[in-house]
Formats: structure tokens, sequence, C-alpha cells
């Protein structure tokens, strides 16, 4: 049992929790910084965390509670003022009730498209962060 839930004696459960960030950047990068690595693209980050807590419910608010500490501003190596911030939950479901284990699915969703979709052209559209494959 998780010290930080509630009521000990009720039967505690894993969940997966999806969550949304953003990182905003603002002010002018410093032209001499400037490198090939250098985007003016906004970053989203998508993050799933394996919960231990009492009901959906509870591990909603830990989630948030992490959440929001994952909250933080910093200068990047542009010297522009970074920030990322929590938007919100994407997805989350009850997962087991015993401990995981190797090989243990911790999420999964299904996806519907319309049928003539080829492979390639659905990878692209829902998956654009992944490279092709030779």
């Amino acid at each position: 049992m998780n010290s930080t839930d509630p009521n000990p004696d009720e039967q505690s459960s894993w969940y997966a929790v999806k969550m949304l960030f953003e990182c905003f950047i603002t002010g002018r990068p410093d032209a001499s910084k400037i490198d090939d690595d250098y985007t003016e693209d906004k970053t989203y980050e998508e993050s799933i965390y394996l919960i231990h807590a009492n009901s959906l419910e509870m591990a909603y608010e830990k989630a948030e509670q992490e959440a929001r500490s994952y909250e933080m501003s910093y200068q990047n190596v542009y010297r522009q003022d970074v920030e990322w911030k929590f938007v919100r939950f994407l997805d989350a479901f009850h997962l087991f009730d015993q401990e995981p284990a190797d090989l243990t699915e911790v999420y999964s969703r299904h996806i519907s498209a319309p049928k003539r979709t080829k492979t390639e052209e659905f990878v692209r559209k829902m998956f654009p962060e992944t490279k092709e494959q030779d």
C-alpha cells in the first residue's frame, strides 16, 4: 500500500493515466547560440504514468499532483524562457489489481480509420514523430 492512499484498508489497484504537457518558449534566441538543433516548432509531451491507487478518482488526483510538480521554468541554451505546463488528462484506465510483472501491457487503445486507409498513411497521420522504417 502507498502511504498516501487515504484508506489503507481498501484494495489498491494499478492505473495508467495519460497526460498532456505543453512547452511555452518566449523571448528572442541569442543569435550566436543558434545551431542545427534550433527550431521554432511548438513542443508537447504526452506522458503515461503508472499509478497505484484505491480508485480511478484517486489515480487522477495523484496524477494531477505529479503533473503540477512537473511544471517548471528555465532558460534554454538559446537564452529563451521555457515554461512547461500541464494541459489536461488524455486518458485513464484500470490496469490490474496484482503487482505488475515483466512484459505487462500498461497502455493500449483501439483507433478506427476508414477501411481503405493504408498503414503508412495511418502511421504518418497518427504518429508523425515516428521515423520511416527501411
